[in-house]
């Protein structure tokens, strides 16, 4: 299976727990980094050698990189609250499984979707792994493409004006 940690690779965004994941499961999958490492030499210490790829991504195209690593299975290991996740929307819009905790907006956005963990919980993140098979995931894929379906509308109008107000900050 291949596996992406997506997002910001910090430790308030759950960087350690994907470490201590890829350590237990090691090469039984292929592991990726997706987002902005500030210092990769550190921060990838003792995974290193599991890691298939690390690489930045660009807001709105998440979906472009997780179909070029052929993405099985995302992980989302924000431990903060967020209002508004883009990296979540992004996931859901290229209809990949996941797995996140249950804080701020994703889990109730999403309220019936399976592999929202709490946070206490992260010590059963190599267990859920390891019992994912493509049906699980094939299930999981389908509730995520219904509720893209669903709300559809809704999250490109949220996305769009996200993407404005990131635009704005940076330019």
């Amino acid at each position: 299976m291949n596996i992406a940690f997506v997002g910001n690779f910090e430790r308030h965004k759950g960087s350690e727990i994907f470490k201590k994941t890829v350590k237990q499961l090691k090469n039984n999958h292929k592991w990726y980094v997706l987002g902005v490492i500030k210092d990769p030499g550190f921060m990838l210490q003792g995974i290193e050698k599991y890691l298939s790829a690390a690489h930045r991504f660009q807001f709105g195209k998440l979906g472009d990189m997780l179909r070029k690593y052929e993405i099985d299975l995302v992980l989302l290991f924000n431990m903060l609250p967020e209002s508004f996740s883009l990296t979540f929307f992004e996931t859901i819009d290229a209809e990949i499984p996941f797995i996140a905790f249950k804080v701020g907006f994703p889990p109730t956005a999403f309220k019936d979707y399976p592999y929202f963990i709490d946070l206490k919980d992260t010590d059963k993140i190599s267990e859920i792994i390891g019992k994912l098979d493509e049906e699980k995931l094939k299930k999981a894929k389908e509730m995520i493409i219904k509720y893209k379906l669903e709300n559809f509308e809704a999250m490109v109008k949220k996305i769009e004006k996200k993407y404005e107000v990131v635009d704005r900050v940076l330019s």
